[in-house]
């Protein structure tokens, strides 16, 4: 595997976390009237979806230019 490659994959695993997060925030809300902690993790899920896609860029950009 290519450097970009292995950038991508974790760009995509970073991706895969904000899912997981935000199905949590969904489940933690269904089951409980609203608590902090669904802010929290809501928070967590856009942060990892934001510096994921950003790491996954970054690897297609190294893929092609380097």
């Amino acid at each position: 595997m290519r450097r970009g490659e292995w950038i991508i994959l974790s760009g995509q695993m970073l991706l895969g976390l904000s899912a997981g997060l935000m199905l949590a925030a969904v489940v933690v809300c269904a089951a409980q009237s609203f608590v902090p902690a669904v802010t929290e993790l809501i928070a967590a899920a856009a942060g990892a979806a934001i510096i994921g896609g950003a790491v996954e860029l970054l690897g297609e950009w190294m893929d092609y230019e380097c």
